[in-house]
Parts: structure tokens; C-alpha cells; sequence
């Protein structure tokens, strides 16, 4: 059975400083003796609460190993780790696609957090999802559009997002 990549994190301790918080649950979740790896993205605090995270490895065996390890937070604190359940990851969705071909233009904010060669940035986003990329220029201004199936779309968002860290 698939587990997915994505995983939501609950018991997290409460902190005072939230951006602290998500650097060492990122820390956490990379180190192998925790079972953890690449993580691509990381959404803390999640679902309004800021004792939950959802974190999602570049490797759905990270998700596997991490999920059978016991999680000791910052050496005291146990977390609670369970696959996330979305629609896309369901059982009742494993052959359905939900659109066949998905086409984006990158928005201006995330285009202005990505401090490497845009180029070079997105031919690497491209090797990693399978989507495709363009750039128009318009008036004089760069646009740049993200082709290819959900999936790769998915991947593009999840590998653009990450660079902007």
C-alpha cells in the first residue's frame, strides 16, 4: 500500500518563536536516525493550530521509514505522525486524475524570493517534476508558465516553494 509523501505531525510542543520551531522540525524530519531525508516542503503551524505540521519528503520511503520510528522531539517530547489523508493520496482516487493537463503562471512573489538564476532554477524544477516551463516577456516583464499533468505540477509547486527558503 502507498503511504504517500506528505505526513501531518501533531503533539508538537508550543514555542514561542514559530520560525525556530519550523527550522528544527525541519532538522528533525532530515535526520536518518529519525527515519527522515529530503523535505521538500514544510506547513507550521498547520490546520490553524500550532502544535501541528504537515511535511512532505521528496521520497515516499522517507514517509515509510519516518513513520516507523518513534519520533522524540528536541529529546522530551513524543509526536504523534500519521500519513496525510488527502484527496489526492486516497485509495478511492489511485486512478483518477483529476485534470489531465495543468498550466500556471509563477506568481511575482514567489519569482522575487528565488535568489539563483531563474533559468537555472527552473530547468532544475523541470529535471526533478517532468513539467515544462516558458518565459514571455510582455511589455517588459518576464512571465514564466509551468505545463504538464497534476503530478508534475505538484512536484513544480513543491520544488519552487522550496527554493524560495
Amino acid at each position: 500500500m502507498s503511504v504517500g509523501k506528505t505526513i501531518v505531525v501533531s503533539n508538537i510542543p508550543a514555542a514561542a518563536d514559530l520560525e525556530l520551531q519550523r527550522d528544527k522540525l525541519t532538522v528533525h524530519f532530515q535526520r536518518k536516525r529519525n527515519g527522515g531525508g529530503d523535505v521538500v516542503d514544510l506547513t507550521y503551524p498547520y490546520d490553524g493550530c500550532d502544535h501541528k505540521a504537515l511535511i512532505t519528503f521528496q521520497d515516499e520511503r522517507v514517509t515509510q521509514r519516518v513513520l516507523e520510528h518513534r519520533q522524540l522531539f528536541d529529546e522530551k517530547c513524543e509526536l504523534h505522525v500519521e500519513c496525510h489523508k488527502s484527496i489526492a493520496s486516497s485509495k478511492a482516487s489511485d486512478d483518477i486524475v483529476p485534470f489531465s493537463q495543468v498550466r500556471a503562471i509563477v506568481s511575482d512573489d514567489i519569482l522575487g524570493l528565488i535568489k539563483d538564476d531563474k533559468k537555472s532554477v527552473f530547468d532544475r524544477m523541470a529535471d526533478e517534476s517532468g513539467a515544462t516551463w516558458s518565459m514571455v516577456t510582455k511589455k517588459g516583464n518576464d512571465y514564466y508558465t509551468i505545463n504538464g499533468d497534476y503530478q508534475q505540477f505538484v512536484d513544480a509547486q513543491a520544488f519552487l516553494l522550496n527554493c524560495t527558503r
